[in-house]
């Protein structure tokens, strides 16, 4: 897998989060609220809280690096926001790693329709 970096300028508006993780391909964070601020973070889709907090999903990419993030409420929406300074390593599938993903996601609905 070939890996590209970018600065927080070219990032910001790069990094999304989501509500819900339909195709299975994201990892969800857990932002833990005490006192009104962020408390502590959980990641991972096999986690479970039992804390009041937010939580959403996120790249697996972006997910191994959260340490570079600013947590960010606007209004309900949480937002990462890139730290100044800090670099987000992206990576980039190879073709013959798209082409496994494809077949591994018509696979999976070929079994399903049975």
């Amino acid at each position: 897998m070939l890996c590209k970096q970018i600065t927080s300028f070219e990032v910001f508006k790069l990094i999304e989060t989501y509500e819900e993780n339909i195709d299975g391909d994201k990892v969800k964070v857990f932002i833990s609220i005490k006192d009104g601020d962020a408390h502590t973070i959980t990641i991972g889709n096999n986690a479970v809280s039992k804390k009041s907090g937010i939580q959403f999903y996120v790249d697996e990419h972006v997910s191994l690096q959260l340490d570079k993030f600013d947590f960010i409420m606007d209004g309900l929406v949480p937002t990462l926001e890139l730290r100044e300074g800090e670099e987000l390593v992206i990576p980039e599938e190879t073709e013959r790693e798209k082409e496994i993903k494809r077949l591994k996601k018509e696979l999976e609905q070929l079994e399903n329709a049975e």
